[in-house]
């Protein structure tokens, strides 16, 4: 049987949540098209509550949501494949 540890999921997806937010930060820079940026900077207002363009706050707080999205997806993968496995 095997023992899918809660830590090391959630840890590695918000991880992978945070790398993805900056890398998504660094996308809206090179769009060229301005209504192409917007609609990536609608996007990105609408997933993540709190967060309202690039100043230094916003960023912060959309990175902290993005691991703690991780964390939580993590944890209920984890917990699914943990409860999926004893079957």
């Amino acid at each position: 049987m095997s023992h899918y540890s809660l830590r090391q999921w959630s840890k590695a997806f918000a991880l992978l949540f945070g790398i993805f937010f900056i890398i998504c930060l660094l996308w809206s820079y090179l769009i060229a098209d301005p209504m192409l940026q917007k609609l990536h900077m609608d996007i990105l207002r609408f997933s993540l509550p709190g967060f309202s363009g690039m100043d230094a706050t916003s960023v912060v707080i959309g990175l902290v949501e993005s691991i703690a999205f991780g964390l939580i997806l993590g944890l209920a993968i984890a917990s699914s494949l943990n409860i999926f496995a004893k079957r």
